[in-house]
């Protein structure tokens, strides 16, 4: 068995450690720092709605500006343009799905995330 492997155990004893040690920094319980960690996953989630919204309205915008002005000199360049950035648009709303439904569905195992990361 490989010695870099991390048990059960040992993974929820440094996420307890972790949890621990930010509420003695802050001076709060733990449950405390949990619970806004978890308020933070749906912040975070609703975050993500905005950016993505914001984008897909930019996208449409930039496709209906383009069907408008399909007859004139700088069609190809904003057809190229509203492309790229469309693409761009799903890319990031593809990328950042995850994060969004994790935010909403299932905040806690968010939150368990974060501070996996704040221990490495």
């Amino acid at each position: 068995m490989d010695t870099t492997q991390i048990t059960s155990t040992q993974l929820y004893q440094d996420i307890e450690t972790a949890i621990n040690t930010l509420a003695t920094e802050l001076k709060v319980t733990a449950d405390h720092v949990y619970g806004v960690l978890i308020r933070q996953q749906t912040i975070n989630a609703i975050h993500i709605i905005i950016i993505d919204a914001l984008l897909l309205i930019f996208s449409i915008i930039c496709i209906i500006v383009c069907i408008k002005n399909v007859n004139t000199d700088l069609t190809e360049v904003m057809i190229a343009t509203t492309a790229i950035f469309s693409i761009i648009t799903i890319i990031v709303m593809a990328g950042t799905l995850p994060s969004m439904l994790t935010g909403f569905v299932n905040p806690e195992y968010g939150a368990i995330q974060d501070i996996m990361r704040m221990i490495r």
